[in-house]
């Protein structure tokens, strides 16, 4: 789980590794989708009062969108015959950790936490790029 997190840390100071890097056991990239989830529901109070259902979506939801996106990227890079040196989940799963820091952002004022969360989407487009 360390090597998980050096990774997450050195995406954050955009010090990008090899696809083969970012190759980790299955329950690693596993905790810290559900973590993501978990906390991207405390920010949806719109969901309703019903807390395990927001917080069951959410990791869902999360679930889905990881997957999904990693499937679509896959598939858009065989088309121009790249060759892929190991799954690209586990490196899709390292860029979304970035939004850990995103909690954060609620401590300082409006504008500034919307500029800081747009600057945190950006991150991890380009270090996906």
């Amino acid at each position: 789980m360390r090597v998980l997190i050096d990774d997450l840390l050195d995406l954050l100071r955009l010090r990008v590794k090899p696809l083969a890097a970012y190759q980790y056991p299955w329950w690693q990239p596993a905790l810290l989708l559900t973590l993501l989830g978990v906390i991207a529901s405390g920010d949806t109070t719109e969901l309703g009062s019903n807390v395990a259902g927001r917080i069951g979506f959410m990791v869902a939801f999360t679930w889905m969108e990881t997957v999904f996106f990693t499937r679509f990227i896959g598939f858009w890079l065989r088309l121009g015959k790249a060759e892929l040196a190991g799954s690209l989940f586990g490196l899709v799963v390292v860029a979304s950790g970035l939004q850990f820091i995103e909690p954060l952002t609620s401590w300082l004022p409006d504008d500034v936490a919307a500029g800081a969360d747009m600057l945190l989407s950006l991150l991890g487009m380009v270090v996906l790029v």
